[in-house]
């Protein structure tokens, strides 16, 4: 319900302040004068509501971070204050928005030194979890070093006291927790704390912090600081890393769960199904290597590999599908170019893009080895343009894996790709107003040529938010308010775009992810999760045992769940890597609503949409509903 007193107050809340050395420029007003008036706090509906904050560095963040820590202390009370008054001054029903400034305020203790604090945090933190298992995952880390500098009298990690408590008191939050739900955490936990070196830290500040808070003219909002605050952390954690290692590896190793797979008994293969029609499926996405899949892949009579338009339609050598290059301009070819940068270490970077995964899944692979000694062999300077190339393989990557899942077990399936495309980069490019009216043009092309080409069903596995775009704009939107209020504006003309196109075209179905940040979809603002059409269903991830991930979004615009963690796909090339997201999630449903048509093509949008709604069943300690392919098409099949 709009509170019609919320807008005013919080612009009151909204003032001028000069804190410590002038390192606040805009914040809250103060907790104090914010708890006199409980009975009237704003109430933060959304996202945008939350009042913006600007901090001046005193320098670059590797310099603070790694050569002048103190010069942190007077940023960490300003965001302390900060924090405080909108935790205390601000009603906030949403949970993800209280975690996020909760664990700002952990940092904030941590790097005061105020353990008492810390743990105090934790334990707010773990309130807003729903079962014990996920509580008892809540910051382990942290409240065991914590305790252990309340144990020692001494937050020196470099302290053979200080490293024996923080063994043992690890040993102990570790004890607790339920390797069946927090395993693969642990084990990637693990395998960071094996590959962290200074020079990785060095890298990743001068790399990557440095010129995004350059680019903002050193003037950066309470995220940064927060940020600054955990690396500095990262870098007092450093010798404790073996030790971190060590035990969770014993921890591990004292329990294997069994792995509980209710998922796999749910899908259907119609391989031997006999007869089928055909089914247009469009994939848009990042691109597809559409060489892996046949004669499953849409073919365009009408046009030839030839450098021109054969068919008229706007579009050069579209045989599979079509593509855009950067900022929305129409290109040509279905899977995304690789600079030759990457083209002569293609098959080395395919290799760590799935050790990287691998070891973040905790699996003790080959590629996960190669991915660790890359790591631990890289010098400061080479961390950037590493991390940047595992950047441009994920994008290289995606399509192709949601194009695999949205054809298996159906041999009716006709993958047609609509390739998009961003630039990657140290600071991100902007999402300003000319991006999205171009935006609006790509959209309205892109579903027309998908609607031409009879597609029934198209994947959607991205996602675009406000708070993307607000960040976007950091770079060359100087003041927050402003900042904010463009984001707003911006989000709305591309939202409208997507929705008025979805709307235009009935008949066909799009298949949403709802977004892998575990916040609410319509808090954050998040397209297409968070349109609401008859023609469009959104899609949380569960895992192999039908539970809810620790990743997925949700709010009330997600329709349904399905598997979305570790989920084997191929990817260019054909190399099979295992991938989590609502990215992987989606799909599932596209594959599901494909089956159907394929079974029976004169059912309409609307009566595929209820099949797959009405035989979703409620799953896990939500509960939730999650799709069933064996319920869906029972009585289908003969």
């Amino acid at each position: 319900m709009q509170i019609p007193s919320t807008r005013p107050a919080l612009s009151r809340l909204r003032k001028t302040l000069l804190v410590g050395a002038a390192v606040m420029l805009t914040s809250l007003a103060p907790a104090a004068t914010l708890a006199a008036s409980q009975d009237t706090r704003p109430q933060i509906q959304r996202e945008a509501d939350i009042p913006r904050s600007e901090y001046r560095l005193p320098d670059v963040p590797s310099v603070l971070i790694l050569e002048t820590p103190e010069a942190l202390a007077p940023l960490r009370e300003a965001l302390d204050a900060d924090v405080s008054a909108i935790l205390d001054g601000c009603e906030i029903s949403d949970i993800a928005t209280r975690r996020t400034l909760l664990r700002h305020r952990l940092r904030i203790a941590l790097s005061g030194g105020d353990w008492e604090r810390a743990l105090a945090t934790i334990e707010d933190l773990r309130a807003l979890e729903d079962s014990a298992a996920e509580k008892a995952a809540v910051s382990y880390q942290e409240a065991a070093f914590a305790r252990a500098a309340i144990e020692t009298g001494t937050g020196d990690a470099g302290d053979p006291r200080f490293q024996a408590a923080y063994r043992r008191t690890l040993t102990q939050q570790l004890a607790v927790m339920d390797v069946s739900v927090s395993g693969a955490a642990l084990r990637g936990a693990k395998n960071s704390a094996e590959i962290v070196t200074p020079a990785l830290l060095r890298g990743g500040l001068e790399g990557a912090l440095d010129p995004n808070a350059q680019a903002q003219g050193l003037v950066v909002g309470r995220g940064m600081i927060s940020v600054l605050l955990a690396n500095r952390q990262l870098v007092e954690f450093l010798p404790l890393n073996p030790i971190t290692a060590d035990v969770i590896g014993a921890r591990l190793a004292e329990e294997q769960p069994e792995t509980v797979d209710l998922w796999s008994q749910r899908l259907v293969d119609l391989s031997d199904a006999g007869e089928l029609t055909p089914v247009t499926v469009g994939i848009w996405d990042s691109g597809t290597d559409v060489s892996l899949f046949g004669d499953r892949v849409w073919v365009n009579p009408r046009e030839s590999l030839n450098g021109r338009d054969d068919d008229g339609n706007g579009f050069v050598d579209d045989v599979n599908g079509i593509g855009f290059a950067p900022g929305w301009t129409p290109s040509t070819g279905v899977l995304r170019p690789v600079p030759q940068e990457d083209v002569d270490v293609l098959d080395q970077a395919l290799l760590l893009v799935k050790g990287a995964r691998d070891m973040h899944l905790g699996l003790d692979s080959e590629e996960a080895a190669l991915f660790r000694r890359t790591m631990a062999s890289l010098e400061a300077d080479e961390y950037q343009g590493f991390q940047l190339r595992l950047q441009r393989m994920g994008l290289y990557i995606h399509g192709t894996a949601t194009a695999d899942i949205a054809q298996r077990g159906n041999p009716a399936v006709r993958l047609l790709p609509v390739r998009f495309d961003q630039a990657v980069g140290t600071v991100p490019a902007p999402f300003d107003e000319a991006s999205a009216e171009q935006f609006t043009d790509y959209v309205r092309a892109s579903v027309d040529y998908l609607d031409d080409a009879g597609a029934r069903v198209v994947n959607m596995s991205w996602r675009i938010t406000t708070p993307q775009i607000e960040a976007s704009l950091a770079s060359v939107e100087p003041d927050a308010d402003r900042r904010r209020e463009r984001a707003v504006a911006i989000f709305d003309t591309m939202n409208n775009a997507l929705r008025d196109a979805f709307a235009a075209k009935p008949h066909m179905l799009f298949v949403a992810g709802a977004g892998n940040e575990n916040e609410d979809v319509e808090f954050v603002r998040s397209m297409p999760a968070g349109i609401n059409l008859p023609n469009l269903l959104t899609v949380g991830a569960v895992d192999q045992a039908l539970r809810d991930t620790h990743f997925t979004s949700y709010g009330a615009s997600i329709d349904v769940y399905a598997n979305g963690q570790n989920i084997p796909s191929r990817v260019p090339g054909g190399l099979t890597v295992s991938l989590s997201g609502t990215s992987m999630s989606a799909p599932q449903v596209t594959n599901l609503a494909a089956m159907i048509w394929a079974l029976q093509p004169e059912l309409s949008v609307a009566e595929v949409r209820e099949m797959i709604l009405a035989n979703a069943t409620a799953e896990g300690d939500q509960p939730l509903p999650v799709i069933s392919h064996a319920a869906t098409l029972a009585g289908m099949i003969d």
